[in-house]
């Protein structure tokens, strides 16, 4: 007898053998993940491109993000009192390592330094954060 499994259902199983392996992980905001053990760290699992940038006011900021884990969300905090939620898993989950390209329009002049999250939910504690300089001129 064969079972089909249908691809959400895989992507959930995924992602929850992702938070087994996580559970040696100290998450924390502002930096990244510490691995307790002897284990890989999460934090290898977030990159994001350029480190710095300078944009006008009211153009957009572009930043590629690769990720080479795989958690739900992407949650960016652009560090002008707003965020942004990126689902990583849609109808299927992706394949890592894959990038997603997040845009942002500051209307201020400024020195900002978005910080970009793996988390399991919008509202969860991040697993894993990396940040950029953003410069508004």
């Amino acid at each position: 007898m064969r079972i089909n499994v249908s691809s959400s259902l895989r992507c959930l199983l995924a992602l929850a053998f992702a938070l087994l392996l996580a559970t040696t992980i100290v998450p924390g905001f502002g930096g990244t993940a510490q691995a307790t053990s002897t284990s890989t760290p999460i934090a290898t699992c977030l990159l994001a491109a350029p480190p710095t940038q300078q944009v006008p006011v009211d153009q957009p900021a572009k930043v590629a993000v690769t990720i080479d884990c795989l958690y739900p969300y992407l949650v960016v905090t652009w560090g002008d009192g707003t965020f942004s939620q990126y689902p990583v898993c849609l109808e299927v989950c992706r394949v890592p390592p894959f990038t997603i390209e997040v845009t942002h329009t500051y209307t201020k002049v400024g020195d900002y330094r978005p910080e970009l999250c793996l988390a399991p939910s919008p509202v969860a504690a991040p697993i894993a954060c990396t940040s950029v300089e953003i410069l508004v001129l």
